[in-house]
C-alpha cells in the first residue's frame, strides 16, 4: 500500500495564506520591483532536500568551510523564483553534533525572488515567514549595514557570526568577512513596522547561520555531478482534515560524499540525445581549457574577468558572471535560463497549479 504523501511547508503555508488572508501573514506589498510574495510562492520552481543531501549539506558545513569561503559568489539562484525546502532537525544535528530545542523549526525554507531570499521556518504549530530576508550577490552599502546591525541588536562585525554561525570559529578574520563582502541582510518591506528592535534580535539569534545553509545548498544544486533530481507531480491530500492541492516539485538526492568533488570545480561532460523543447535552468558552464584544467587537477583559482568573449555574450553571462583560472587559464561564465531542445518534438511545460481566493 503506498503511504499518502505527507504536505510539504510550502503546502502549509500556502494553505495558511489562503485560509487567513494574505494579508496577514504575507502582505502583498511589493519588495521594490521584485513583486507580490504570494505570487512569488506559487510561480517558484520548488526543491526539496531529502534526509540524505540535507545531511550531506552537513557534513560540508561542517568539514570543509574554507570551500563555501572560497565559492561563496557562485551562490547564483538557478530560478528567478525558487523555493528551497529541508528537515532542520538533520542539518543542525550533523553541524552541531546535538539535536535542536525542542522549540525550532521541524522544517525550513528558503523562498528567492531575482535574488531576494526569504527565511521560512515550519513549526509544529505554526508557519512563519521571517521578517530578515537576504540579497544574493549585492553587498549593502556600509551605511545601511550599520543601522541593520543596530536593529539586530548586533555590531558590523557582528554580522560576520550572524552570517557564518558556528563556522565563524573555524575561519579567520579575512574569510569570516567573505559572505559579508558580497551579499546583504536586510529588513523587507512586510516587515516593516511590525516587530521591534527586541523582537527582531531574537529573530536574528535564531537564525544565525541560515545564509550560510542556502550559500551551500545552492553550491550544491549548481553541481549536476553531486546531485541527482527527481520529480513528484502535484497532488491533493489532507491539510488539517481538509483536502487540498499539493505543489509539484522536484526531491534532491545526494548519495555520495560530495566533499572530494567540491573541493574541485571543474564539470564534467555529459552526452546529449534530442529532446522536447523544455526550460533549462540557469547553470555554469566551463571552456575545453578549464575542463582540461580539471582533468590534471588544477585547484581552479577563479578571477573575475572582463574580457571579450563571444560564447560568454552568446550565452547571456552577465558582466559580474565571468571567470578566468589563474592556473590553467580556463574560463567559466554563468549561462541564463533559456529553452534548448527540438520544437518538433514537443514542448515539456513543468507542472505548477495556481490558487485563487476571494480578493485576487
Amino acid at each position: 500500500m503506498v503511504e499518502p504523501r505527507k504536505p510539504l511547508l510550502i503546502d502549509e503555508l500556502m494553505n495558511t495564506v489562503l485560509r487567513i488572508g494574505p494579508e496577514t501573514l504575507l502582505p502583498s506589498d511589493k519588495v521594490g520591483e521584485r513583486g507580490t510574495l504570494v505570487n512569488a510562492l506559487r510561480a517558484s520552481r520548488r526543491f526539496v532536500f531529502d534526509a540524505d543531501a540535507t545531511r550531506r549539506v552537513g557534513e560540508v558545513i561542517r568539514d570543509i568551510p574554507e570551500h563555501i569561503v572560497r565559492n561563496s559568489e557562485f551562490a547564483v539562484a538557478p530560478f528567478d523564483h525558487m523555493w528551497i525546502e529541508f528537515p532542520f532537525p538533520i542539518l543542525h544535528e550533523t553541524i552541531a553534533g546535538k539535536e535542536p530545542s525542542e522549540e525550532a523549526a521541524e522544517r525550513s525554507a528558503f523562498l528567492i525572488t531575482q535574488g531576494l531570499a526569504i527565511h521560512v521556518w515550519g513549526g509544529r504549530r505554526m508557519h512563519e515567514m521571517l521578517p530578515i530576508a537576504y540579497l544574493l550577490n549585492e553587498p549593502t552599502p556600509p551605511d545601511k549595514e550599520q543601522e541593520i546591525a543596530e536593529r539586530l541588536g548586533i555590531s558590523r562585525i557582528g554580522l560576520d557570526g550572524f552570517f557564518w554561525g558556528s563556522t565563524w570559529s573555524r575561519l579567520d578574520a579575512t574569510e569570516r568577512r567573505e559572505i559579508r563582502s558580497r551579499h546583504s541582510v536586510l529588513l523587507p518591506a512586510y516587515a516593516s513596522g511590525r516587530w521591534s528592535d527586541s523582537a527582531l534580535a531574537a529573530y536574528a539569534s535564531e537564525s544565525t547561520g541560515a545564509f550560510r545553509n542556502l550559500i551551500t545548498m545552492l553550491l550544491m544544486l549548481n553541481r549536476p555531478s553531486i546531485t541527482t533530481f527527481s520529480d513528484v507531480p502535484s497532488t491533493r491530500g489532507f491539510i488539517r482534515n481538509k483536502v487540498r492541492p499539493f505543489f509539484s516539485h522536484t526531491t534532491v538526492s545526494i548519495r555520495l560524499d560530495p566533499k572530494p568533488i567540491l573541493l574541485r570545480m571543474g564539470t564534467r561532460d555529459e552526452p546529449g540525445t534530442p529532446k522536447r523543447r523544455h526550460e533549462v535552468r540557469g547553470h555554469f558552464c566551463h571552456d575545453a581549457a578549464a575542463k582540461a584544467g580539471s582533468a590534471r587537477e588544477c585547484v581552479h583559482e577563479w578571477v573575475r574577468t572582463s574580457d571579450a568573449d563571444s560564447t560568454m555574450d552568446r550565452d547571456g553571462a552577465p558582466e559580474d558572471r565571468r571567470w578566468r583560472c589563474a592556473g590553467c587559464g580556463g574560463k567559466r561564465w554563468w549561462r541564463t535560463s533559456h529553452l534548448r531542445g527540438h520544437g518538433g518534438e514537443g514542448f515539456v511545460i513543468k507542472d505548477m497549479y495556481n490558487i485563487t481566493h476571494k480578493g485576487d
